[in-house]
């Protein structure tokens, strides 16, 4: 036996000793020797009171505003963004076309509606939970030309097929 477990094991039985001794020798704290029928009466009392004090005053305008705008459906939630979407500006154009246009033209690259939810690494093997599945680099996310170009525990670089460009997804943690 390693001192290390020794030492776990003496902490254990001190444990279970001093349980022992609070629980069949030690005497109740002071201030606690009300009988069980005056705490409940007691209760029973200030339940009556908060109930008539609630009953007098009743909600106010800001009380149901509150409760009003609880009860109906989120549009947008306002703690969470699940949808990331990247603009990206066109190549500039040739000199003659650009004076002929007074704006500049913005390609839209298609909107990315998956969530990159968490990270596996078994030796050199990465992969990547995006909305519940299971994805190596070099996979295509559904149908929407998305390829993963990189891996990383906090974020994906994901490529869209055919293009260079890149667009990075940061890692989403959601508490359940």
């Amino acid at each position: 036996m390693t001192k290390r477990e020794r030492v776990i094991l003496v902490l254990m039985c001190l444990a279970v000793v001093y349980g022992a001794y609070a629980l069949f020798f030690s005497s109740p704290p002071k201030g606690t020797s009300k009988s069980a029928g005056s705490r409940s009466s007691e209760i029973n009392k200030l339940i009556t009171e908060l109930s008539v004090g609630l009953t007098k005053e009743g909600p106010t305008a800001t009380d149901n505003y509150i409760i009003e705008k609880a009860e109906s459906k989120w549009v947008k939630d306002p703690f969470f963004d699940k949808k990331i979407s990247v603009v990206k500006e066109k190549e500039k154009v040739p000199k003659v076309e650009a004076e002929m246009e007074a704006e500049k033209e913005v390609e839209v690259l298609p909107e990315v509606t998956f969530s990159y939810s968490g990270y596996l690494q078994m030796g050199d093997r990465k992969i990547a939970i995006i909305d519940g599945m299971e994805y190596k680099t070099g996979e295509e996310i559904g149908p929407g030309g998305f390829i993963i170009r990189a891996i990383y525990p906090n974020r994906i670089v994901v490529g869209i097929k055919g293009k260079e460009e890149e667009i990075t997804v940061p890692l989403v943690e959601e508490v359940l």
